[in-house]
């Protein structure tokens, strides 16, 4: 699996190579959401981002959304496996998606699937976790462009950010990040 470098927080660009799993789910070359590539021919994202039946594609190998690097490849969603029990209606309960890509992608520098923990494995409460992707960089609706630039007055922040959370569940079939929000912190 994928072999992550130094860690890079609070909103800065991650260089190539940083993230190698992070992959960004399109519809008509516009990202949609992100997701995670998880073997050579499956991405994990979440069920909210499916729309119906789309020709979804998986942009993986870059961290810009708008150009496309010369190690960047983009692969078609063969089909997609949404989660029993989501409800896009109800809570955020059981938000999970498997993309069964068209072909299996061959792993190079730029792409690797995420390293996914043992069966037992428990996250502790309290733990430093990591969200990576592209998006609102705030509530105020600051959003990042598709390259990767934010919006409005500050320093630019080009390319994928990463952003440190703090993992913690409210019932156990989903990940929380408003109690960020309340503590002045983050949020995904």
């Amino acid at each position: 699996c994928g072999h992550r470098t130094s860690r890079v927080v609070g909103g800065r660009p991650a260089p190539e190579r940083k993230w190698p799993w992070q992959v960004s789910l399109q519809i008509n070359d516009k990202h949609i959401c992100g997701g995670s590539l998880i073997a050579s021919w499956w991405v994990l994202t979440a069920a909210h981002c499916i729309f119906g039946h789309m020709e979804y594609t998986v942009k993986m190998g870059d961290i810009r959304l708008m150009h496309t690097s010369r190690m960047a490849i983009k692969v078609p969603v063969r089909d997609i496996v949404i989660h029993k029990y989501f409800n896009p209606v109800g809570t955020v309960e059981n938000d999970i998606a498997l993309a069964l890509l068209a072909f299996p992608v061959n792993f190079s520098s730029n792409i690797q699937p995420v390293c996914l923990p043992e069966k037992a494995f428990m996250v502790q409460a309290g733990t430093e976790c990591w969200v990576t992707g592209w998006g609102k960089l705030d509530e105020r609706g600051e959003t990042v462009k598709q390259d990767g630039s934010k919006l409005g007055p500050g320093k630019g922040l080009p390319g994928a950010l990463v952003l440190a959370y703090k993992l913690k569940g409210e019932t156990g079939r989903q990940f929380s990040s408003k109690w960020l929000r309340e503590e002045g912190g983050e949020d995904a």
